[in-house]
């Protein structure tokens, strides 16, 4: 009795380590390395160089992802590429951004986020195939390139770090342990999924034509449309065959569905000064809608009467949460080409642009359990005890979020030899991303209980608006370097090294502006009304330095057919290939 009396007089100071009341929902948006970014098809860097191709490998396909007006020849023969790529073996970012499921159930610090949530994304799965096509129309003078990817993968289930409320078999809502439900081991006799379904199209398209021997014009569309879903399921029961019954069931549900479909519109002219210098600039919109949403069921019972003790368990809970981000992002960009007496090329490319999108959320928490026990174990007679707890949660958000960011790209492509060429480059990236915003919430906790004669009643009620305020400040710093030798008319190898370093700068305010808080223990009641809190996070000041390594082989199995081999290798204790991607080249009439 006095060991229950100890736990109901500490339970208000810890108020569960599972529900994380003065949070937004949009801290736990998962974000994704697509969102608000243009499509294009990138057919000879893997890794890290993806972040730099462009302008430092001289490929229609990423020249024209610069600039829709850009033609590498007036003359073109219908040319057409098919590519496979391997799943990565190794993924970015420090791996601990999603929490997989199996983790959540069975060791609950697995919740904790880390620091880095921020700039983190999860990597997503490589493309099961891409295909694409460049095509001359009315005799040349109107050039068309098109390309298509397919991508479908199936990955166990997993959760974010971040979520409001995290809801455990035996525990209440009020993070208190049921002790009698430990002492019983868990015997599993019906599991449900563990999946995670991920299906995304993406195409694009490019027309570029000729209008005088000096101007090229250029309009380009591409979209993604892709979609992650899945569901997570246990269902357990045990029971005790001797003597003394005992019986226990539990099940849990999640299931969640992930949406994003983006549009993105552009146009481009280039100009060709004189014979050395050329100029172009291109201008383009991309509009997006993404949609997440979550939902979990979460019920147990538990029963058990032997000679001098009995109790009684029911739990369940509801939670149900939406996130909602529609928005735009505006860009443009400026190169500058100048060709060398020697052959060789220098490409500039100057890019920039703002986002900025609607963010609304939704979210609705039950938990409500009810224990009753009785037992006589000090031979004075039979003692009873009863507790009811509950949450609810309710809330509804909206906010904006905005970004700026500029880039910059100065290549060199400098044919060194007659078999040799050498690419090198300086990247530099800036962003400054910030999102705020307001949720309004209720809430209710409640725990009451009765031991004998003894009563114990806490109640807290809220209503508040909690404001969310990040800031975040990216640099990218890359000096990237790829060398291509060719040997006789078969055989071309390729090696690439690329430094890169990256810096976070993030801060990071939640305010709760109280409308009411009023709490009652007993019969003493404590209310509040019109006050705020401030939960400032440390200011994280992050960096991450990198090489990656690159090799590749082409080979010309006929002037018409070219199969490329690209190898992202790691290198360490052991030597294995991180990933791989195989290209297939046709040109007609070569």
């Amino acid at each position: 009795m006095i060991r229950l009396w100890l736990l109901l007089l500490t339970l208000p100071s810890f108020l569960s380590a599972q529900y994380y009341n003065e949070r937004v929902m949009d801290q736990n948006f998962e974000n994704r390395s697509f969102h608000w970014n243009s499509y294009y098809l990138n057919t000879t860097a893997i890794g890290n160089f993806a972040k730099v191709s462009q302008g430092l490998i001289d490929d229609p396909y990423l020249n024209l992802s610069l600039n829709p007006a850009w033609r590498k020849a007036d003359s073109l023969s219908p040319e057409f590429i098919l590519s496979f790529r391997g799943a990565r073996e190794q993924e970015y970012g420090d791996g601990g951004y999603a929490v997989p499921m199996r983790e959540y159930y069975d060791d609950r610090t697995a919740i904790y986020p880390v620091p880095q949530y921020i700039q983190v994304q999860t990597t997503e799965p490589e493309p099961i195939f891409i295909a694409g096509a460049r095509l001359p129309l009315f005799k040349n003078s109107v050039q068309l390139t098109a390309a298509y990817q397919y991508t479908y993968h199936e990955s166990p289930y997993y959760t974010m770090p971040y979520y409001i409320y995290y809801g455990y078999y035996g525990y209440n809502a009020f993070d208190e342990r049921v002790n009698d439900m430990a002492q019983y081991p868990e015997t599993q006799r019906s599991a449900g999924s563990d999946e995670l379904f991920t299906e995304a199209q993406a195409g694009l398209v490019y027309l570029n034509a000729r209008l005088t021997k000096r101007l090229t014009v250029g309009f380009g569309a591409n979209f993604i449309a892709h979609t992650k879903d899945g569901n997570y399921g246990n269902l357990y029961r045990y029971n005790d065959p001797g003597t003394n019954e005992y019986s226990y069931f539990q099940q849990s549900e999640e299931e969640r569905a992930d949406e994003y479909n983006h549009i993105d519109l552009q146009a481009g002219a280039m100009l060709a000064l004189s014979p050395e210098w050329s100029a172009g600039a291109r201008l383009g919109q991309l509009t997006a809608e993404i949609g997440q949403t979550i939902n979990r069921l979460d019920t147990s019972f538990n029963s058990s009467e032997y000679t001098n003790y009995e109790y009684d368990h029911h739990r369940s809970a509801i939670d149900l949460q939406n996130w909602q981000r529609d928005g735009f992002n505006r860009y443009g960009n400026f190169q500058l080409i100048r060709k060398l007496p020697n052959g060789a090329r220098f490409v500039w490319d100057i890019s920039g642009g703002w986002q900025e999108a609607d963010l609304k959320t939704s979210g609705s928490i039950a938990d409500s359990a009810w224990y009753y026990s009785r037992n006589n174990y000090d031979t004075t007679g039979w003692h009873e005890g009863e507790s009811v707890s509950s949450l609810r949660d309710s809330r509804q958000g909206s906010g904006k979020q905005k970004r700026d960011y500029r880039a910059s790209r100065l290549n060199l492509q400098w044919p060194v030899s007659e078999h040799s060429k050498i690419s090198v480059g300086l990247h530099l990236r800036w962003e400054k991303t910030s999102s705020r915003s307001t949720e309004p919430v209720q809430n209710l906790r409640l725990y009451h209980s009765e031991y004998d004669d003894d009563e114990y009643l806490y109640d807290l009620r809220e209503i508040k608006t909690i404001y969310w305020d990040k800031s975040e400040k990216y640099r990218l710093f890359s000096i990237p370097v790829l060398l291509e030798h060719r040997f006789g008319e078969v055989w071309t190898l390729c090696l690439g090294v690329n430094r890169i370093v990256e810096y976070w700068d993030i801060e990071e305010e939640n305010t709760a502006a109280f409308e009411l808080r009023r709490e009652t223990y007993g019969t003493d009641v404590n209310e509040r009304k019109n006050f705020s809190e401030v939960y400032t996070m440390p200011a994280q000041r992050i960096s991450e330095n990198r090489t990656d390594v690159m090799a590749g082989i082409k080979v010309n199995i006929t002037p018409a057919l070219r199969v490329e081999l690209i190898a992202d290798p790691e290198v360490g204790s052991d030597f294995f290939m991180n990933q791989w991607w195989l290209n297939f080249h046709y040109a007609i009439g070569k």
